[in-house]
């Protein structure tokens, strides 16, 4: 029985909100859509402006592009400023986030323990299980999750709990 033992913190619940956006493939439309809406209106603009001679021509799709450059500066200010503080405040109005927490696995599956309460999962107990460079994110449903902060872990440990977890399943 390998055990590890650590305090949550702001950076690790935005990595793992982060995490499920990108895996959640509608959220992934909503990430590119604004890049896709500058495409779609520059670029033929820029073609008949051209092709004309005039940028005048080029310039009537300018109010989709400003759409386009404002929803990435909003989606930038909320990965850079929003979502921290959304992560801070959780952290201090949840008990189950607030103190140490201790993980145990074995083969037979894992132990979450906190002054809270325990939980105990078999392996296949998690629906899928996603990894970012800064944690691994054990996903049970779309609305719980228990997160593992690499930063606890030993390059032995982390191989081994990837041995124990069921193959990632592709879905549709």
């Amino acid at each position: 029985m390998s055990t590890v033992t650590f305090s949550y913190r702001p950076e690790d619940l935005v990595d793992s909100w982060n995490a499920q956006w990108r895996d959640a493939p509608q959220l992934r439309l909503l990430r590119i859509a604004p890049y896709l809406i500058i495409a779609f209106n520059l670029l033929p603009g820029l073609y008949r402006g051209l092709s004309a001679g005039r940028w005048g021509v080029g310039l009537a799709e300018g109010g989709s592009v400003a759409l386009g450059l404002f929803l990435i500066g909003l989606y930038a200010y909320h990965d850079r400023v929003l979502a921290p503080r959304r992560a801070a405040r959780v952290l201090a109005h949840q008990a189950a986030l607030q103190g140490e927490m201790t993980v145990s696995w074995t083969v037979w599956g894992a132990e979450f323990r906190h002054a809270t309460g325990d939980q105990r999962m078999a392996w296949t107990d998690f629906a899928k299980w996603l990894e970012t460079p800064a944690s691994l994110v054990l996903v049970r449903s779309a609305a719980e999750v228990n997160l593992i902060p690499k930063r606890c872990l030993t390059p032995e440990q982390l191989a081994e709990i990837r041995s124990f977890l069921p193959p990632v399943k592709k879905t549709r």
